[in-house]
């Protein structure tokens, strides 16, 4: 481990709501099931989102309409300027 000093602004702690809206919840999530494991979002009365945490799950993958939109998500994230296409134009 190096001993020189860390250089700029602390990061900020995690935005979850952005996390969860732009798609990164979902991709992080997919992986973590094949080890079964999860970032669980505490979400309030109000739809707020309050923050997270790993727990242990049985789970393993996600429905068609959660990668759907998933997967829309974070295209956006990534490749902001890439027109939108529906699933049809998508199948080969």
């Amino acid at each position: 481990m190096s001993d020189a000093p860390i250089v700029g602004k602390k990061p900020e702690p995690p935005d979850w709501e952005g996390f969860r809206e732009t798609g990164l919840l979902w991709w992080v999530n997919r992986q973590l099931h094949l080890f079964g494991w999860t970032i669980c979002v505490e979400v309030n009365e109000a739809g707020e989102v309050q923050g997270g945490f790993p727990v242990r799950t049985n789970f393993r993958g996600f429905g068609r309409e959660s990668e759907e939109l998933g997967f829309s998500r974070l295209g956006k994230l990534v490749s902001p300027a890439r027109p939108e296409r529906s699933p049809e134009e998508e199948a080969p």
